[in-house]
């Protein structure tokens, strides 16, 4: 194992971090064949007897296993496990919160604990989900969770997520590198090959290098796959046959398989462990690396490795492996065995929170859908639907939702017909559909059974929320018939959703009345244990509390709401919720921090939905505020869907961004289009903030109109718009002040608006903004970390300096580290010293 000292001394070192503080993560990184399982194994085998060892793979199979990595690890296999008779039944029936509960109590007892998941680019999205919600909680338990990845392969939005949620302390990342020279010199120190040429093609890669020196070929083979088939024509026949078998099994073949996967092959195995082609432990037989398992089966002509799969699949069926069964199935095209088991993988999946690989088992099963009956069909188009709403692919949602109806009304089954109308109204309103929605929501009620209560809730309350999403008062009225069949056989989550949405229907409601039933919104969710009602609830509390400027309420909620959907899986309201995170931050003036994670929701989610109007408009108003040319088209196309919508918080986030954009660049007309467009929403319930906002800034781009009672609370609290009072007043000390302000918060576009307003006003003493190429930065430090590294310079403490820059403290402790990292040094006097030495 040559140069890894380094990187195993890190590991043992987290490791006995956990005898001395609670746990800690270490993220294990490099290309295919860089030696990641050999570090591991070498790390796993100096471990002292008392630590408690959890190992767990993830498998490249064609849909990945969910939970399939947990199950492995707590279940016993490779290690000693945690497990419970409650932990293993709620893994069997898909039951998270018990999963997370279990694996939180069983780990944070005992001895200190080391879970290894190995290959997290092939994990499913619900193994990813329990590993981030055990980071959050790592130091609580004297856990160190330890995984490795290939970052070529891990594109993955939920990988990226999770590994964007890794706590920043107690989180180590090894990036393996290449051999140098010198480590492929020594292993090439009896070969005849040339230490430069082997370097060159192999790049350093030790698994590549040890495979050219293992193959003895004239020449230096040009890729791994070469090595690796140049290894294999070395073997005899009976090896070569085992190693073809062997190679279509991804992972670990257990012992107790071997030999009926393996057939007459089976005695080729001793020959192939012997030259070192594959590894032998107490449990199975694998490959020396995925690398040469992949290098052989591609190797294979399809027919014979269809074959080779169609046998697999006759051993496996009727056990317990499914989604092991089916990735075999999915390869040699066994309709049947997918058809009767890809849709209930596809119910556990979407259950547990494996999105992906539910739309994946889904589309499986409808790709042989002529094998099912019509009843199944449309349960499955139904299914696939709503798990393509989840993963934001709305479009292809819409699309299926729509066949789901169609087949459950030919099939005249009216119960099921109005469930998938309701769905599909949810789904419609997420690509801009809204009269769509309402239309599908109003025969969904239609349809229902009035004898059922439960059916009979859930029409009314969908189809009350859909008008008030669109702003009809009408809504009401259903809502609370809806409310009166709670505790008479309404589901739970009832409640919660009828008060979510009386909080934006009813008309003459106080700011204090809405507030309160939406807090009352999220107490009955969970009390219920509904978790997408109350993610649902979350996100509306969230919106009054910013729309009303609740400030220290706001920041509170954000908080346990991102943990409450994140544990949980629900992504689009965790993206709701990161938003408004970001407009608070903003609305403190922290605008670099704001931008950044606006910038995250943005990159991270491309297929927003309705959310498009949330995120986008904002980071635009940002880029426009700063004088970015290509905000213009962004907010035009954000209003453009707002419109489309209805929906009250995308018209108030991208009306008053375009509004304001109008204002910025001397463009009255497109201030008028926007009060155009905005007029019939302006009267809705709860508008009247977003009302101020929008007509403020279309009055400063010169279009006035009379506003409504109700004041935008943010203007005497956003930094920003406290440096804009003196606009309405023309006033020029007020106006000056502010420029200040404004420069600081780099707000460029809106300072040189201030300053020809101020210079047309006649004052002469307009102070000039700064500039870039006059200030003193040889370090590379940033202007802010400049301002920041200044002030503590002078002595301030860092609350002072955030008051001073307006800024958050946490914004200022993170300049003085980066300035402090960039400085090489390590306390604030050395920070003035190095600044006033580069600065002269």
């Amino acid at each position: 194992m040559l140069e890894r000292e380094a990187d195993l001394s890190r590991l043992k070192q987290a490791a006995e971090s956990l005898r001395t503080r609670e746990g800690g993560v270490v993220v294990v990184s490099g290309e295919a064949g860089i030696g990641k399982s050999t570090l591991l194994a070498a790390f796993l085998d100096d471990l002292p007897d008392d630590f408690r060892v959890l190992r767990g793979w993830c498998d490249n199979l064609v849909t990945a296993h969910p939970l399939g990595p947990i199950r492995e690890a707590v279940q016993g296999r490779h290690g000693d496990a945690p497990t419970s008779a409650r932990l293993d039944a709620a893994l069997a029936s898909g039951d998270v919160p018990t999963v997370l509960a279990e694996l939180s109590a069983g780990l944070g007892r005992g001895r200190p604990t080391v879970l290894v998941v190995e290959d997290l680019h092939w994990a499913d999205d619900a193994t990813l989900d329990v590993l981030a919600y055990l980071a959050r909680r790592i130091e609580r338990v004297r856990l160190l969770l330890v995984c490795s990845l290939r970052p070529e392969d891990s594109a993955s939005p939920a990988l990226r997520r999770m590994l964007g949620e890794l706590p920043a302390r107690g989180t180590v990342r090894l990036d393996l590198a290449p051999l140098s020279r010198a480590a492929v010199a020594q292993l090439n120190d009896d070969s005849a090959w040339n230490t430069d040429d082997l370097l060159q093609v192999t790049g350093g890669n030790p698994f590549f290098v040890t495979e050219v020196l293992a193959a003895s070929s004239d020449d230096v083979p040009a890729t791994v796959s070469d090595a690796v088939l140049a290894r294999l024509e070395r073997a005899g026949p009976l090896c070569r046959q085992a190693l073809e078998r062997l190679s279509v099994w991804s992972g670990e073949l257990p012992h107790e398989l071997a030999d009926a996967v393996l057939g007459d092959a089976s005695d080729g195995l001793a020959e192939a462990e012997a030259r070192g082609l594959i590894t032998v432990t107490e449990h199975g037989v694998r490959f020396r690396h995925e690398l040469a398992r992949r290098a052989t089966e591609l190797s294979l002509p399809t027919l014979r490795r269809r074959a080779i799969d169609r046998h697999v699949v006759g051993l496996l069926a009727g056990g317990d492996d499914v989604p092991r069964l089916l990735h075999h199935a999915m390869r040699c095209s066994d309709g049947a065995v997918i058809v009767a088991h890809a849709p209930s993988e596809g119910e556990y999946s979407a259950r547990v929170g494996a999105n992906r690989q539910a739309i994946a088992y889904f589309a499986a099963a409808l790709d042989h859908e002529h094998l099912m009956t019509p009843h199944q069909v449309a349960a499955v188009c139904d299914s696939y639907a709503w798990v393509l709403h989840i993963g934001h692919r709305f479009d292809q949602a819409v699309l299926n939702g729509r066949r789901a109806v169609r087949l459950w009304a030919g099939l005249g089954e009216r119960a099921a017909e109005a469930s998938a109308l309701r769905r599909l109204a949810r789904e419609l309103l997420m690509v801009g559909r809204p009269d769509e929605a309402l239309a599908c929501a109003e025969r969904a009620l239609e349809l229902v059974d009035r004898g059922d209560p439960e059916a009979l809730a859930a029409a009314l309350g969908a189809l009350g929320s859909h008008h008030a999403l669109a702003g009809d008062d009408g809504g009401t009225v259903l809502l609370e018939q809806a409310l009166q069949l709670v505790g008479a056989g309404a589901l739970p989550g009832t409640e919660s959703l009828c008060l979510n949405y009386l909080s934006m229907s009813i008309a003459d409601a106080t700011v204090e009345q809405r507030i309160e039933l939406s807090w009352r919104s999220l107490g009955s969710a969970l009390a219920d244990q509904a978790h997408e009602a109350t993610a649902r609830a979350y996100t509306n509390v969230a919106e009054l509390l910013y729309r009303y400027g609740r400030v220290d309420e706001l920041e509170s909620l954000v908080g346990t709401g991102l943990e409450f959907v994140r544990e949980h899986g629900y992504w689009s309201h965790a993206s709701n919720l990161e938003v408004h995170q970001a407009l608070l931050l903003q609305r403190r003036g922290d605008w670099p921090a704001a931008a950044d994670l606006l910038r995250r929701v943005v990159s991270r989610d491309p297929e927003p939905g309705m959310l498009i109007t949330y995120s986008l408009p904002n980071l635009a108003r940002l880029q426009a505020r700063r004088g970015d040319p290509p905000a213009y088209e962004v907010l035009r196309h954000c209003w453009g869907v707002a419109l489309r919508q209805r929906l009250l918080t995308g018209l108030g986030f991208a009306g008053a961004a375009l509004a304001e954009w109008a204002w910025l660049n001397g463009r009255p007309d497109v201030a008028a289009e926007v009060l155009d467009g905005w007029r019939t929403h302006s009267e809705r319930p709860a508008a009247e903030p977003l009302d101020a906002e929008i007509r403020r800034y279309a009055a400063r781009a010169g279009v006035s109109e009379p506003t409504r009672p109700g004041a935008d609370p943010w203007v005497g609290q956003d930094p920003y718009e406290v440096a804009l009072l003196g606009l309405e007043t023309a006033d020029p000390d007020a106006l000056l002040a502010g420029l200040r302000t404004l420069d600081l918060l780099e707000a460029n576009a809106t300072a040189a608006l201030v300053r020809r307003l101020l210079a047309g006003q006649g004052v002469k003493a307009v102070p000039r903004g700064p500039s870039r190429s006059t200030r003193a930065n040889p370090v590379g430090l940033t202007d802010r970390q400049l301002d920041v590294v200044r002030l503590a310079a002078d002595g301030l403490t860092n609350a002072e300096i955030a008051a001073r820059l307006v800024l958050s403290v946490r914004t200022v402790d993170h300049h003085i580290s980066a300035a402090m990292a960039k400085l090489a040094v390590h306390s604030r006097r050395e920070l003035a010293a190095a600044l006033q030495s580069t600065e002269g």
